[in-house]
């Protein structure tokens, strides 16, 4: 058996979970620049609408991942996912708070973050039943 055969037939949880590890990292990075370094766009709109967004992705991700290595969602796997974005979005506040002395600690963004991840879970669930 080749390197070519094993990469493709093996299917690799790090493989599948790069685009949520991915966005988390970047997610962690903006939230912890200055907001006078961010895009201005991304200051015109809402502020709790953007965190909504955020983690409507992070959790579409996380679940494309799983999907893709156990082939279906469990549904024990929607509550460990939606446990990680709030804890995710829980530790990104606190860095916020505690690494810097330019961003805040806000109640308003975890709602806001734990909002958009039940509304990615929701999204989620339903792709998912249309499929079958």
């Amino acid at each position: 058996m080749n390197t070519k055969t094993i990469l493709v037939d093996k299917k690799s949880p790090i493989l599948y979970y790069t685009p949520v590890i991915s966005w988390g990292v970047f997610v962690l990075v903006m939230s912890l620049l200055p907001s006078r370094d961010l895009p201005d766009a991304l200051i015109e709109v809402s502020d709790l609408f953007i965190h909504a967004c955020i983690y409507v992705a992070w959790t579409m991700l996380a679940c494309w991942g799983y999907v893709q290595v156990h082939q279906r969602m469990k549904q024990s796997a929607y509550m460990v996912i939606l446990c990680c974005a709030l804890v995710f979005g829980l530790g990104v506040e606190f860095a916020q708070k505690y690494l810097t002395d330019y961003r805040h600690f806000e109640w308003a963004d975890i709602l806001a973050n734990s909002t958009g991840s039940i509304v990615g879970l929701g999204i989620t669930f339903i792709l998912s039943r249309r499929k079958k």
